[in-house]
Formats: C-alpha cells, structure tokens, sequence
C-alpha cells in the first residue's frame, strides 16, 4: 500500500500507540463481551467461547461482505481525502478479505480471553 508523503515521519510515532489502543481495545471487549455471555447463560469455557466467537465473526462478516465489498469497493464517495492514488487497493475485494480473516484472528483471542473471565465467574459462584 502507498504511504502519503505528508505522513512519512509520523506514522511510525503513531504506529505504537496506534498498536497500544487496539490491545486496550481487544481487553476491553474481552470483559465486555465475557459479561454479556456470561449473562446470556454461557456459564462454561467452552460455551463462552463459542458465543463470543460467533458474535464477532457475524459482525466480521457482515462488515467485510455487505460494508467493505459491498459498499466501500464500488463507492468513490467513500474515499478517504487524500488517498485517491489508491483506487486499485480500495477496489480490490482481496484486501478486505484478508482485514477481515485479521479480525477473525482478533476474534478468537478476544473470546478466548471472555471465555477466561466466564470461567473465573464461574469458578467464584
């Protein structure tokens, strides 16, 4: 993907925080998500996972396929200013697909650690 020149010696300062906020971000969900399955009557590892996992990768899907490809790929007024010379990379549904198997992976890591905290609460009741 092309960088703009504009941000050359920015990104990399914002890139560790940038990194920092999504792992907040994925603890964050964790203990939410790990609430809402747990009162949702997973009270098992195994259930909880599966829970979590599931909503994730319906929000996941839906985003890549209807808003991403659907909508994103063949819409120029979606486009992010400044980033015009990078119509090939927009229109390419391969793009999106491969965000959206990162936020699998970020999925299951997500639920594995809700699963974890369904079992804790579990464990304490």
């Amino acid at each position: 993907m092309e960088r703009l020149p504009q941000y050359a010696g920015v990104i990399q300062k914002i890139e560790r925080r940038h990194i920092a906020v999504k792992i907040c971000a994925v603890f964050l969900f964790a203990i939410v998500l790990g609430l809402t399955a747990y009162f949702s009557g997973a009270k098992t590892f195994n259930s909880a996972y599966v829970h979590v996992f599931m909503l994730f990768l319906a929000v996941n899907v839906y985003d890549v396929v209807v808003l991403d490809i659907g909508l994103f790929c063949h819409s120029k007024k979606l486009r992010i200013p400044g980033t015009e010379d990078m119509e090939q990379v927009y229109r390419d549904p391969w793009f999106h697909v491969i965000g959206g198997l990162k936020g699998i992976l970020i999925g299951a890591v997500t639920a594995l650690l809700s699963a974890c905290i369904v079992q804790i609460l579990s464990i304490v009741q």
